[in-house]
């Protein structure tokens, strides 16, 4: 398993989502997750089957795969490895978010986008170096800079390498998350990376059309919101304005 990173699709309380790559001959993949302990080796994990879909760039084919644990109790540090039940990652950790409003930290990032490897991985070293303890990483937009090119979803994930997979991502797509499946054809649509939805599991809460790429969440005592600013921008006006009223 590789690119393996967690994101959320519910509450960050009392669920984590994760997704990750196999090459082609892996068709039925899965998860564990179990309470973390001292006893590494007596770590029996509950499995998770995972969904998998197909996706051929230029890269090549592929699989994602992704699983959701659910029923977590807050406030809870988590172990987890991914796998098809013979070939694991892996034991990786994370911790479900707490129910009360309690302080917490997050690290922002914009734009890793251009020289990658020159710039981004330098960038995020850092800033975990800063913040080893934060709860998540936000990332608002032009993760790359050409939407539907694999090699550069491949540096972006380098960077963070295991990071991804023990502090969850909150990713919003930028207009770089966008553009047409052949440049050469004037009159093809501005498509979101082919990418995004296979490798990040996250709410399917917006407005339709939008899944996955404006959504919100609430992380002890604060909400985060969402917006796919380069499209649907009306509709979602009315959906930002129903999330903030319903606000606690």
């Amino acid at each position: 398993p590789d690119r393996i990173v967690l994101t959320w699709r519910g509450d960050p309380a009392t669920t984590q989502a994760v997704t990750w790559r196999t090459d082609p001959t892996i068709s039925h993949a899965v998860a564990e997750f179990a309470v973390a302990n001292e006893a590494g080796r007596d770590l029996k994990g509950q499995s998770v089957s995972a969904r998998t879909e197909s996706l051929t760039t230029d890269l090549g084919l592929a699989h994602y795969h992704s699983a959701e644990f659910t029923g977590l109790t807050p406030d809870t540090l988590y172990a987890y490895r991914v796998g098809d039940g013979v070939n694991w990652s892996e034991w990786f950790h994370f911790r479900t978010a707490s129910r009360d409003a309690r302080r917490f930290s997050f690290v922002y990032f914009g734009d890793a986008q251009n020289d990658i490897k020159t710039h981004w991985s330098r960038v995020f070293r850092e800033a975990f170096r800063e913040a080893p303890r934060a709860a998540f990483t936000l990332h608002a937009g032009d993760l790359i800079n050409n939407a539907h090119r694999d090699a550069q979803w491949g540096e972006w994930h380098g960077a963070p390498a295991w990071v991804n997979a023990t502090i969850p991502v909150v990713p919003v797509p930028g207009n770089h998350e966008y553009a047409k499946l052949d440049p050469k054809d004037e009159k093809a649509p501005r498509l979101l990376s082919m990418q995004w939805r296979p490798q990040f599991t996250l709410p399917e809460h917006g407005p339709a059309g939008l899944a996955e790429t404006c959504y919100w969440f609430d992380y002890q005592g604060a909400r985060f919101i969402a917006l796919n600013s380069n499209e649907r921008q009306e509709e979602q006006v009315a959906w930002l304005r129903t999330v903030l009223q319903n606000n606690p």
